[in-house]
Formats: structure tokens, sequence, C-alpha cells
């Protein structure tokens, strides 16, 4: 039996089919040539499997795999071929079933059937989380989903406010306007549709010819910057080193963020999460509201003394020593855009209308201007330095903070003064709550001070 022991195992099956012949019952020469063919047959079939293998060809691979697994069940690469062959084949299908569904999510998003682009999208991100096309398409249904959802809310609630105005529901009106201008500030005529019911309640009496105090909030050192959160539950201060957030409604204190030098503003974002502050130490910074958390930096170079958030959050304003504006993208912290002034600026602001941006210079001067080109629109002329500038969520208001001890209150399409309110010293910011009921002011007299323009309603 060398042969059989040396893995001949042809030359063995010809030995022992001879010895059989010769003698059947010599030494169990049945099992052993039955023994020798199986062994035979198993280093022919790994031989093939192996070949299959390498070529690839997974259904012939699981049928080998299987005939060797048959054939000799302790042979351990019978199972490896099988496991390997099935998750070759697994995943094949898979992929077959992966372009089947993007050729689908593809063709139903050409035709615009977003609901049905977003539930074969999610099946194929299911199928190939890997598979960055599922993700794009899905994202791109979800926008234009939200898209239309955002425009039936916009169409049904812009007629209701007509309906309440028709009926002289003034308060109302002015609630569901004020709603719409949260999803979409500069909705068709709603800016028209306001100036109407705010008329209206001004000629009843409910919107005051001045501004009364309803609440203020003292430190020991000057406040340099103020802003309401967009429900108007929040106030953010910036003082000295700090920016704190308050309860507008009890005064007390919720949470303080710090910065390296002077915090000179502060910004909300439009949905509340971010706080934006600027300081001396030459950096604007996000954080958010509820951890105090440090979301980005933005690097300015020089120190930065005003900031402001666009309406949708994306972009972030600075300005600071030196006579340029910067425009930053709030997603990545890079810079994607700069306006140069004649002059220092010392503030900037853009309304909630998108094209209009505003900014204060030292000498007593504020721009509004095309925030597209930067071409200017209208001055606001002030006899003491204009420290701030702040837009009504409507955008038909502008409030300015002068050197002079006064904050003033601005029509800001025809520059018309409206109100005036008075500090012992030097305003240094003011900010309008998200409703326009109420707007801020920060001074040098240690105090930020809360102005109610329309008493609060039951809508």
């Amino acid at each position: 039996m060398a042969a059989a022991n040396a893995g001949a195992w042809d030359d063995a099956i010809l030995n022992l089919e001879a010895l059989q012949a010769a003698d059947p019952g010599y030494r169990d020469a049945d099992g052993r040539l039955a023994d020798a063919r199986r062994r035979r047959d198993t280093v022919a079939l790994l031989a093939e499997a192996r070949r299959l293998h390498a070529a690839g060809e997974w259904a012939a691979v699981l049928a080998a795999g299987e005939q060797l697994a048959a054939l000799n069940p302790d042979e351990a690469g019978a199972q490896e071929f099988i496991e390997s062959a099935r998750a070759q084949m697994a995943g094949a299908q898979r992929q077959r079933d992966a372009d089947a569904l993007l050729t689908k999510v593809r063709r139903l998003h050409a035709a615009g059937e977003w609901a049905a682009v977003l539930a074969a999208g999610e099946q194929l991100a299911a199928l190939d989380p890997d598979e960055a096309g599922a993700w794009e398409l899905i994202e791109s249904a979800r926008d234009r989903l939200g898209a239309q959802a955002r425009a039936e809310t916009l169409d049904r609630q812009d007629r209701q406010a007509v309906r309440q105005l028709d009926s002289g529901q003034w308060r109302p009106a002015l609630g569901t306007l004020r709603n719409i201008g949260m999803i979409e500030a500069g909705y068709r005529d709603t800016a028209d549709l306001l100036a109407r019911a705010r008329h209206e309640l001004a000629f009843a009496g409910e919107l005051p010819s001045e501004p009364a105090l309803a609440c203020t909030i003292s430190m020991p050192d000057a406040i340099y910057a103020v802003a309401f959160s967009p429900d108007g539950h929040l106030l953010a201060t910036a003082c000295c080193n700090d920016a704190r957030i308050w309860d507008a409604a009890s005064g007390e204190q919720l949470l303080t963020v710090r910065h390296a030098g002077a915090v000179n503003a502060v910004a909300f974002s439009r949905d509340g999460r971010r706080l934006a502050t600027a300081s001396s130490d030459h950096t604007a910074r996000t954080w958010d509201t509820t951890s105090g958390e440090q979301l980005l930096t933005f690097s300015c170079g020089r120190p930065v003394w005003s900031t402001a958030f666009s309406a949708d959050g994306r972009r972030l304003l600075t300005a600071g020593k030196g006579r340029n504006v910067r425009v930053w993208d709030t997603a990545s912290g890079r810079q994607v855009g700069e306006v140069r002034r004649s002059g220092l600026v010392w503030s900037a602001a853009f309304s909630p209308l998108e094209y209009l941006a505003a900014t204060a210079a030292g000498a007593g001067e504020v721009r509004l201007w095309d925030a597209a080109d930067g071409a200017d629109l209208l001055f606001l002329n002030h006899d003491d330095a204009v420290n701030a500038v702040a837009f009504s969520s409507d955008g038909h208001l502008i409030a300015t903070a002068c050197n002079d001890g006064a904050a003033r209150i601005w029509d800001s399409t025809e520059g018309h003064l409206l109100f005036a309110v008075q500090h012992s010293d030097q305003v240094q910011d003011v900010a309008f709550s998200l409703d326009d009921r109420q707007f801020a002011t920060a001074s040098c007299d240690g105090t930020a001070q809360v102005w109610q323009l329309m008493e609060p309603t039951d809508e």
C-alpha cells in the first residue's frame, strides 16, 4: 500500500482492484478500495472547486462544494467553498437588485413621483447602504416633498389670513401672517397684509404709539449686545467675555459661554438651536443653545463687532474692525463672500426679506443695501455713532442703537422715524422678538431692557 500512502490514488486503486480480484477477502480489500476511490474523487473535486473559485463561477463552485461535502463530510474545504459561493451569489443578487432599484428610482425621479422615489430610495439604501446615489435621490425627494408641503401650508395660511382680514379679525390675522413669515419671509403679499393688520391694530389702539417698558435685566458692567430667541422665551446678552442666555419672562440665567476676549454681539439662528457670538478675540463662534457646546469657530483675523444669521440659517454675516463685511457658510465654516464698505462698519444685519441687508457706521450713518450686489438703497442718519442695527421679522421695521443713549425704530421702506426709547448711557444693541411685539435694548448703563410694542394676545 505504499502507493496509497504516497497519495497516488490511481495506482493504489489499480493495485487494490488486482488484489480484490485475486483474493476478495484479503485484509479488507473492499473497504480500502472504496476509501481510495473516495480520496481520489475528493482530490479531484478540490482541484476543480479551486479552479472554479478562481474563475468566479460561483454556481459551479457551490455544486462542486456540495458534491465534495456529500463525498467526504470531514473535508473542511467543502464547507468553505459552499459558504464562499453562497456569499458571492447573494452579493451578486443584491447588486442586481440594487441596480434595478437604482434604475427605478431614477425613472421615478425624472417623472417627479417624489413619494415613490422616497419609498424606493429607502429600499435601495437598506439594500446597499454604500450606494451614494441612493442617498442623493432620497434627500432630493425629501426636499421636494417638503417644498410641496410647505407650499401647500403657505397657500392655506395665506388664504386664511385674507379671510381674517376681510372679516376684521386683526389679531388672528397678524398671528397667521407671522406664522407665514416664519416659514418664508416675503411670501406673496404678506408684507402688505402685515402693514394692513398693523395699521388697523394701531387705529384700534392695540398698537401703542410709544413702546412700554416690560422688564429690565441688570448687570454689574456694560451690556454690549442683546438678542431674542425666535420663540421669544430666551434672551441672550453679551457682557465682558461672556455671552449669557436668560429666561426672557423671569430673568433667570440659564447658560453662559465664554470667549478669550470681550463678546461684542450675539444672535440666534431662526430655529433657535444655535447662538452666534462675535468677539474681540478675532473670532465669531456658534454654540448649541441647549448644552452650550461650541459648534464652529470663524477666524476673522481682527476684532469682530457684529454677527447675524441669514433667515435660512445657512449664512453668517460678520463685521468688525475694518471695512469689510464677511459672509460665511454655517455648515462648513468657510468664508463664501465679502462686501467692502466705504467707512468703518460697526454692525450688520440681514433683513428677513433676504435681498436686503443693513450696516451701521461709526459716523452715525446706517445704510440699507442690496444683499446680492451691495448697491445702496436707503440711508438713516444719526447725530452720533450707531452701534447696532436690527430688522423686525417682517422686514418693515429697523431698529438702531446709538451712542446718544437712544434706540430708534424706523420704517425700513421709506426711512421714517417711528419711535425712540432712552437709556442713561450709550445703547450698544437692539433686537426684535420674532413676533415683533417686543424689542430689547442693551446699554452701557448695565441694563438690558425689553420694550412692549404690542399688547400680548390670546391667539
